[in-house]
């Protein structure tokens, strides 16, 4: 870990196994932030060590939550897990939660839209 632009934050980043989102994760925890690794596996798909081992290696703190983000359920499962690991406060545990559901209302709501255009 080298920063600390991030410390005390936790943050969820989805498809952190590999590629991009891998890329994020180790970023954002070399900013100290601490990661919660989302993806439907933890196999790397360009080969080396699961991205939360890296992330410790390189002194940063991560978990490994099984997410598929095609599963409303698997994604509202990760988002009340990792606030019940990290919640300090009712406030705080509140947050992520509204977040999420507006995010998911919004995005159905593009997503239906340009699906009914182009049908």
């Amino acid at each position: 870990m080298t920063g600390v632009r991030l410390a005390d934050q936790v943050w969820i980043v989805t498809g952190a196994a590999s590629g991009i989102g891998r890329a994020i994760a180790r970023l954002f925890a070399s900013e100290g932030a601490r990661m919660v690794v989302a993806d439907v596996t933890q196999q790397v798909i360009e080969g080396g060590m699961p991205t939360v081992d890296v992330i410790a290696a390189e002194g940063g703190k991560a978990i490994y939550l099984p997410t598929d983000v095609s599963q409303r359920e698997q994604v509202d499962a990760t988002v009340a897990d990792t606030v019940s690991r990290t919640a300090a406060s009712t406030a705080s545990s509140t947050m992520p939660a509204f977040v999420m559901q507006d995010r998911c209302s919004r995005w159905t709501r593009a997503i239906g839209n340009a699906f009914s255009r182009s049908i």
